[in-house]
């Protein structure tokens, strides 16, 4: 005993004289550590054993005069402290990555030493804290968190005084001096009387930024075991002083004390020491073992194995719903029950056997161990299986029943389906007819995550009394479930489904750049451009619109050409046109037009841009900003996988721009009075509408077509081609029809040039077009049939009113043109859709074409009638 006393005491007089530093061996109290331990020792009798004993008779001191000066002198201190720290350190040339000690006398250094060493000394005035406890007897403010806190923090301190007064550490002392001067300047606001009080609304943010304190000294601290740095690792004592009383205050008071002697609850350790171990067995140890074996055979096994685990899941999901879930639990906010009633133990009992359910589940990865299907052992199946016992222990020792119980609910329920599957494929050949809901399986779980995060989320926007740090650990853990099996299929569709021809394009490597840019455009139009705008006059940009406009008008009739002529024109098929990923010029020259589709889509952004510049808010609606945002994204998706389907719809964008461009010509510009012409124009519109319902009825409705299915007749007989030329006539009507619209845009009746309006006319080319190159005739030549005969009606109408005032009295059946127009849409989707429903040899792929474009007219057509008719009568 006695060479060991020699060796401690000659290790502890080499300590204090060659290791430490000298500059502070004859300042106050750093000799040696006997004072400081003194000190330390007489608070803790003072505040657990003196104190109380002498104010066990006595009534609390009101000191309330002298917790205003003892706060108000606190934050003072740690002002000053803060000050020193920064401006003789981390103000200037200190490093937050690494900062050894200056153990020189450079004024600097022996100033930062100093800022240590009053450091050092206000531990001391903080004993002040307690004392004010013991004398008021708030005895229960005295927990064992704050006492050792308090009682040993001067002593850590004194050690880094000792022998690193400077350098890396005082980063610790920074952050504490700061927290310590908006914590005492809150106690020294409460000290002043409940006045106060309202505005002390941020009082539960103290402890966290105390927390926040520790985990940034953590990081800054725990950096120097990863890099080479000059300063010692192992006085680090502060730092450690915080992790031991975080832990044991969260383990100790934190906690639920009901479960603190079942078994594995004391603490996290044995969790974490098993998960560790399954890791290492399932990904080194048992492979390694199975390595020269050949696999065993585990039916029977696997089997009882799945068996059990269907009781066991079965039991715990029938023990959640009987005490909880059936009965009072809320599905919106539920509290946890940290009484002893029956309901709440057996609640509580429940979470512990499912944390148990998880370690039972490792036998599912050592299976595939043991049967060498190393394959299945995937790192989201080990990260899975290894993270969720730690988990649920955090569940059931600070959390055993209330909103989180969800999870267990929903998981139960989803293994009692798994398990059963797995019961049944271990059963053999037999059953696998049985198991085409495999499939399945994984979207039940995946849809298990949703309503986990539904269900999670909901509490961040609602007062809940339950404790939103366990609601982030179930969303952290369903994110990061549905996170890994989101980017594993982002890996493969990037590598393996895209086309290789346009991955070193620019902006085609990956979505990112390209979703930045749409969610800066949104953020943009929707705050930053209306807040610059909020001062400043709206900008004149016509003469720029008219550019942009006549860009727009150039690039997408550009677009719709070269889709046209390398494809849509030549030998592109609208029933099914698979994508070609060839290096053929015409399939390269595709692939270049859907990207440049794809640019343009930027390109349109400034749409928006010149809505915000010109202070037409009202005009940026979120239907607007969305359809703008999410173009590029869509186009980036087109180009990236099937660089091919370039949209026709192009046309709408000419025609949409044309609506722009006639506007803009005419707004300095006088109407032109059209009277003449309109009549003429009209008449002619009743001749070939008359002309062309004529020809429809003699080469098939007035003989030998059915109204119940009428297939196309594609052979030379003279009425299949006189059908076949009806059809085209009609297909070029639409195009004479758009002068309807060139009319009112040189009257400048643009009120009349409405959504519907541009809608109708833009489309019905397009639609009439593949109905002529694929459908000549047969069944959906009966809405040309009855388009033509309400045209002879409308432009009828049309061409009488062109006559002047006089017919106006003859012109009372205006309003049932929409109505008629309305009954026609109505009979042509009957007609077509009957094909639903019976056998037909008509080409359904059109109905896909033909009937969304029918509901919408038939839509729009309602709507305007009702607004125009309608809206009229109730006003």
């Amino acid at each position: 005993m006695s060479s060991l006393w020699y060796a401690l005491h000659d290790y502890y007089y080499d300590l204090m004289d060659n290791r430490s530093d000298r500059r502070v061996k004859d300042w106050p109290l750093m000799d040696g550590p006997l004072p400081t331990i003194i000190f330390c020792i007489i608070y803790a009798l003072i505040v657990k054993v003196i104190g109380p004993k002498l104010m066990e008779n006595r009534k609390p001191f009101g000191l309330r005069r002298t917790m205003i000066f003892y706060n108000l002198f606190q934050v003072i201190f740690s002002t000053s402290l803060f000050y020193m720290g920064m401006k003789y350190g981390w103000w200037n040339d200190y490093s937050l990555r690494c900062q050894p000690v200056d153990y020189s006398n450079n004024p600097k250094a022996v100033r930062m030493a100093e800022t240590a060493w009053w450091y050092f000394i206000s531990k001391f005035t903080e004993f002040i804290d307690t004392f004010f406890f013991v004398l008021r007897k708030k005895y229960d403010h005295i927990s064992t968190l704050h006492l050792i806190h308090h009682g040993v923090i001067p002593f850590s301190t004194w050690v880094g005084v000792k022998f690193y007064p400077g350098g890396h550490s005082t980063f610790f002392a920074l952050l504490n001096a700061f927290v310590h001067i908006i914590m005492y300047g809150y106690y020294f606001l409460s000290a002043l009387g409940p006045r106060m009080q309202p505005y002390l609304w941020w009082k539960k943010y103290l402890t966290s930024l105390q927390m926040l304190q520790f985990l940034v000294a953590m990081i800054h601290a725990f950096q120097l075991f990863f890099i080479e740095c000059d300063y010692p690792k192992f006085f680090m004592a502060e730092m450690w002083q915080s992790i031991t009383d975080f832990y044991y205050d969260l383990i100790l008071n934190k906690s639920d004390p009901r479960v603190n002697d079942w078994p594995m609850m004391s603490g996290p350790l044995p969790t974490i020491i098993i998960c560790i171990s399954y890791f290492y067995i399932v990904k080194i140890i048992g492979p390694k073992l199975m390595e020269s074996r050949k696999p065993f055979n585990l039916r029977r096994t696997m089997i009882y194995y799945n068996l059990f685990q269907v009781i066991f899941s079965t039991w715990l999901f029938s023990e959640a719903l009987t005490n909880g879930w059936w009965n009072d639990y809320s599905f919106r906010c539920q509290p946890v029950d940290y009484s002893n009633n029956p309901k709440a133990i057996r609640m509580a009992e429940t979470c512990w056997w499912y944390y148990f359910s998880k370690f039972t589940e490792f036998f599912d990865t050592f299976f595939f161990v043991l049967r060498k299907k190393n394959d299945h052992i995937s790192t989201l199946h080990v990260i899975h299986h290894g993270i969720m016992p730690m988990a649920t222990w955090l569940g059931v020792k600070f959390t055993p029943g209330g909103h989180s119980t969800f999870l267990g609910l929903l998981n139960t329920f989803v293994h009692m389906i798994m398990y059963g599957y797995y019961l049944l494929a271990a059963c053999g050949p037999k059953i696998q007819p049985y198991l085409w809901w495999k499939k399945y399986l994984t979207t039940l779980q995946m849809a298990q995550f949703v309503l986990l995060m539904f269900h999670s989320f909901q509490l961040f926007f609602i007062e809940c009394d339950y404790p939103k740090a366990f609601v982030w650990i179930i969303v952290v853990l369903a994110m990061g479930s549905w996170w890994h099996t989101v980017m594993d299929f982002y890996h493969d569709i990037m590598e393996n489904k895209s086309d290789p021809r346009v991955k070193d394009w620019p902006m085609m490597s990956g979505p990112f750049p390209t979703i930045f840019i749409c969610i800066f455009y949104a953020y943009f139009v929707k705050v930053i451009g209306p807040k610059l705008m909020e001062k400043r006059q709206p900008f004149v940009l016509r003469r720029a619109m008219l550019y942009y406009n006549l860009f727009q008008v150039i690039a997408s009739a550009w677009i719709f050409i070269l889709s046209l002529k390398f494809g849509w024109w030549n030998d592109y098929s609208f029933r099914c046109e698979p994508v070609d990923f060839s290096n053929t010029p015409e399939a390269i020259r595709i692939a270049k037009g859907c990207w440049w589709y794809y640019i343009l889509k930027y390109v349109e952004l400034l749409d928006t841009i010149f809505f915000v510049l010109r202070k037409k808010n009202n005009q940026i609606s979120n239907l607007h900003v969305y359809h703008h945002a999410i173009m590029p994204f869509t186009a980036w998706v087109g180009t990236k996988f099937v660089p091919d389907d370039f949209m026709v719809e192009n046309s709408f964008g000419v025609l949409s721009r044309c609506d722009v461009i006639g506007p803009k010509l005419m707004e300095k510009r006088q109407p032109f009075v059209l009277r003449r012409f309109m009549m003429y124009y009209n008449l002619f519109q009743v001749i070939l509408s008359a002309l062309i319902f004529y020809r429809v009825l003699k080469y098939g409705w007035w003989n030998n077509y059915s109204l119940r299915c009428q297939p196309v007749d594609y052979s030379d007989h003279p009425m299949a081609i006189g059908m076949l030329e009806t059809c085209w006539l009609y297909y070029m009507s639409k195009f004479t029809e758009l002068l309807d619209t060139v009319v009112f845009v040189l009257r400048k009746k643009n009120n009349q040039v409405s959504f519907l309006h541009v809608y109708h006319h833009a489309s019905m080319p397009i639609i009439c077009w593949i109905g002529l190159k694929f459908v000549g005739g047969g069944h959906s030549t009966f809405f040309g049939l009855l388009n033509t005969f309400v045209h002879v009606i409308m432009y009828g109408y049309y061409f009488l009113a062109g006559l002047g005032p006089k017919m106006q009295p003859y012109l009372w059946w205006k309003k049932h043109l929409t109505l008629l127009q309305l009954i026609q849409f109505v009979l042509a989707i009957i007609h077509a859709g009957q094909l639903i429903f019976i056998e037909c040899d008509f080409p359904k792929i059109f109905l896909l074409i033909g009937l969304p474009h029918g509901f919408i007219l038939l839509y729009l057509f309602s709507k305007f009638y009702y607004e125009s008719y309608n809206k009229k009568k109730v006003k």
